[in-house]
């Protein structure tokens, strides 16, 4: 049965309310961040904040970056991939490393919000961006990066429409755990090294819209995503290597039921998975 794969990705605009210091104390009224920005405690975010090309934003261990309800008139002039509601456009440089004890926060204000609740975290022609021990949950786009060198390890994504999404990045994704979103990482185009992270129960694990360039997926764990684990874009016309993952079972029949690729549609290269593991990844991202 042939399927069309729907891609989704929301559009946006906005301006920015910020608390700096550790309290509730009255947010900056301002949305653009120059020079050295040192978060901590409780920062709520409300429209668009950016971080301009010259600042450098360090988030402390436990911080809770909190995006405020945010709408705006749809214009009809909207870009493709850009953000509804509150959030982030990094410029400049960005670096969130929280602890196992203590990990950073990124989420909606009302705990209960659906996926979607608030923008993401877009890093765009940035000087560099880089995470670990983070949580993002609810989010359109959680973290959305173009043109921009990124890391993220060991943090967890959770209840996003789409937890990563890339496109034109030097990306490095290891041992995070993807759990519960839309998308767990859309691969757009560019050169990831995507490996040792666990994506489960996701409606979609891994979708490949462009693999024409360098490329390394491999030890990661796909366990139990609903419509498929992989699924490959109509322009991906070549051979695509996923040896050495995990597919949550060694039976042929049962892996391939989960990539939607040339098996699948006419129109979509194939996906070598052999050999594959036969044990999952241990310990991905936060608990």
């Amino acid at each position: 049965m042939m399927i069309t794969m729907k891609y989704f990705i929301a559009m946006i605009l906005g301006g920015v309310l910020l608390a700096l210091t550790g309290c509730l104390a009255p947010p900056v009224d301002t949305n653009v961040l120059s020079g050295s920005i040192y978060w901590h405690g409780e920062v709520h975010v409300h429209g668009e904040m950016i971080i301009a090309p010259n600042a450098v934003l360090t988030i402390a261990p436990g911080t809770r970056v909190v995006f405020e309800p945010h709408s705006e008139p749809l214009t009809g002039t909207r870009k493709p991939h850009e953000l509804r509601g509150s959030r982030m456009l990094v410029h400049g440089k960005i670096v969130a490393h929280g602890t196992p004890q203590k990990p950073i926060v990124f989420m909606a204000a009302d705990p209960d919000a659906q996926p979607g609740s608030w923008g993401g975290i877009k890093i765009q022609d940035a000087r560099s961006a880089s995470f670990s021990y983070c949580e993002f949950s609810q989010a359109t786009n959680a973290l959305h990066s173009c043109r921009s060198w990124v890391s993220v390890e060991y943090s967890r994504f959770q209840n996003n429409k789409v937890a990563i999404l890339f496109h034109d990045t030097e990306m490095l994704i290891e041992r995070n755990l993807f759990r519960e979103n839309g998308t767990a990482i859309y691969f757009l185009s560019g050169s990831p090294v995507i490996c040792e992270n666990k994506m489960t129960e996701n409606d979609q694990g891994l979708v490949i819209a462009d693999a024409s360039g360098r490329y390394r997926i491999a030890n990661n764990s796909f366990i139990d995503n609903r419509a498929y684990n992989v699924g490959l874009g109509e322009r991906v016309r070549n051979t695509v290597d996923l040896r050495e993952n995990y597919w949550g079972t060694t039976d042929a029949s049962r892996v391939e039921n989960k990539l939607f690729d040339g098996r699948h549609s006419l129109w979509s290269g194939q996906i070598v998975y052999r050999p594959m593991r036969s044990t999952p990844v241990k310990a991905p991202g936060l608990r």
